[in-house]
């Protein structure tokens, strides 16, 4: 009899021992979380900026590029597709003063405000962004 509660008392102790590693493996997650890939086409020419995105799928991002721009103003085409989350675009002319700032969620054509001919600097943010954008700069 002595040898029976010896062999439970064994028992109980590699079942709480097992439980207790089964449940310490359980919370090491091993798992890696990838952030979601951006990879817009940009295209920086002296007459034109132009950027492209597609298949975003939750992106979040901050991008800033330059253009160096022979005019004070440009004119700005937005072209979203299905494109969700907070989306913007800003412009800084050559003396670093805003002269535009929209949601690249609108569609449409628009103008900056008069600048400083210059390196321009064109800032994309993207926030949980989906879908597909599509803008370009052009000199008036």
């Amino acid at each position: 009899m002595h040898r029976t509660l010896r062999r439970r008392a064994v028992c109980r102790t590699l079942a709480a021992a097992s439980l207790l590693a089964a449940s310490a493996l359980a919370s090491c997650d091993t798992r890696t979380v990838t952030e979601p890939v951006f990879q817009p086409q940009v295209v920086v020419v002296p007459t034109e900026f132009a950027f492209q995105a597609s298949a975003l799928q939750n992106v979040s991002s901050a991008n800033e590029y330059v253009w160096q721009s022979g005019a004070g103003s440009a004119t700005v085409s937005q072209l979203p597709d299905n494109l969700r989350g907070d989306v913007s675009l800003v412009v800084l002319d050559g003396a670093g003063t805003q002269v535009y700032q929209h949601a690249l969620t609108d569609t449409g054509t628009f103008t900056t405000a008069p600048g400083v001919a210059g390196t321009w600097t064109v800032r994309v943010r993207l926030n949980d962004a989906s879908g597909a954008l599509t803008f370009r700069l052009t000199k008036p």
